[in-house]
């Protein structure tokens, strides 16, 4: 697994005020300055999808939705590191049932 690539599992009974305090406190620490983050949900309007929806705008994050194994290879592959946000939001929406959320 990449180095840079971080999984938050939502744990039985936690609120969505807890995860999103949690997944939060992952962003500030990973993300620098000029650092961009990516968060993968699987299914929207989830707790997940959710709290990643309400943190987008704090912390200038990018949200894909609909996770599927095709968007989490293209993720995981080393050649696709020249691409900008926006340029991976586009080809990954280019797969069947993905959401893509802007910024």
């Amino acid at each position: 697994m990449r180095d840079e690539v971080y999984c938050l599992e939502l744990k039985e009974e936690e609120s969505l005020e807890d995860f999103k305090c949690r997944l939060g406190k992952l962003i500030q620490c990973v993300k620098g300055d000029s650092d961009k983050v990516i968060i993968v949900s699987d299914m929207p309007l989830a707790t997940p999808f959710n709290a990643a929806t309400m943190l987008m705008q704090k912390y200038n994050i990018y949200h894909l939705t609909g996770m599927s194994m095709q968007m989490l290879t293209f993720l995981l592959q080393k050649d696709n590191s020249y691409m900008e946000e926006e340029n991976l939001s586009r080809s990954l929406g280019e797969g069947e049932g993905t959401d893509i959320i802007p910024e």
